[in-house]
């Protein structure tokens, strides 16, 4: 057990210097290690300026921990993306090996935060390895970003894993990858439908009840507002990766899990609210332009198909 968590501790350390030169986010140093860590997972491209991006901006946005693009794909070119979409069994076992690598991180540095951020299909593993965790192993908290997976998909388990929940960013905007891509070609989960990165996840499972309901307690979801235009995100896909998003929004749900407010959304009569002291109902209204951030026991009246699905 000893040799396999000195093999994680390298492990961490070395999957950014496997990226391309054109990629390759900021080095972790053994102290950022020590403090915690992020995972940011790729979508079915692989490793690419989108995801070492997000891994910038989280830098940028004051994130003191190791961030890390873990590659899940096959470093095999874009010949193999449908692969990555499509060969469900190869990516329970990749799910499967992510969750062992969070489970020799947990053993290494048994109370540093973990973190993951995925990116469209990476979204999807990220779920599945949630969901191969043992319960005596949770992580600090989750964020997908224009997931590519189904809206029904059951969330629970995957919800049990976390401290403080998932937070799931949507946009009715990403007509080609989740709209019409994920009908024609399938998502993470094999359904051929719009994905919960363009309509958000069903709440139906939800009893409204955070004393008892899971995804009371711990779904957030989060639609694409205009506002979100300052950040260099236009809902598309490659949106979310923005770096100045990544700055402005992520950053401060690795920092502390408080509901994301932009530095240009922040006023003295709107003050951060403290994740601890939020209810699971809580909606913050962060700017005229800028998207309320829904729990899962809010009705949702924008449920549906967006305007551009028939």
């Amino acid at each position: 057990m000893k040799n396999r968590t000195d093999a994680v501790k390298l492990t961490i350390g070395s999957v950014a210097v496997l990226l391309p030169g054109c990629v390759r986010p900021p080095a972790s140093t053994p102290y950022e290690r020590q403090r915690g860590l992020v995972l940011v997972l790729p979508g079915i491209e692989g490793p690419s300026p989108w995801n070492a991006s997000i891994a910038r901006g989280l830098h940028d946005g004051g994130v003191d921990r190791a961030v890390e693009v873990y590659d899940w794909g096959t470093q095999a070119g874009v010949l193999t993306w449908w692969l990555h979409l499509a060969h469900h069994g190869r990516n329970i076992d990749q799910a499967r090996e992510l969750a062992e690598f969070i489970r020799d991180y947990r053993a290494a540095y048994p109370s540093a935060p973990i973190d993951l951020i995925g990116h469209s299909g990476g979204a999807g593993i990220l779920l599945l390895a949630l969901e191969q965790l043992p319960a005596s192993v949770r992580v600090k908290s989750a964020v997908l970003l224009a997931a590519a997976v189904s809206p029904d998909y059951d969330l629970t388990r995957a919800l049990g894993r976390t401290e403080r929940g998932i937070w799931n960013f949507y946009s009715g905007r990403d007509v080609a990858f989740l709209g019409a891509g994920t009908v024609l070609f399938g998502t993470i989960d094999r359904a051929h439908t719009v994905a919960a990165g363009a309509v958000g996840f069903d709440t139906s499972r939800s009893s409204g009840d955070p004393a008892h309901d899971v995804y009371a307690r711990k779904l957030h979801q989060v639609a694409y507002a205009d506002g979100m235009a300052f950040t260099g995100n236009f809902g598309t896909h490659s949106g979310w990766a923005s770096r100045e998003f990544a700055r402005e929004w992520l950053a401060p749900l690795v920092r502390s899990g408080a509901p994301p407010q932009p530095s240009f959304a922040r006023t003295e009569a709107a003050p951060m609210l403290a994740a601890d002291a939020a209810p699971a109902s809580a909606h913050r209204r962060l700017s005229p332009e800028l998207p309320t951030t829904r729990a899962a026991d809010e009705p949702r009246a924008d449920r549906g198909s967006p305007p551009w699905i028939p």
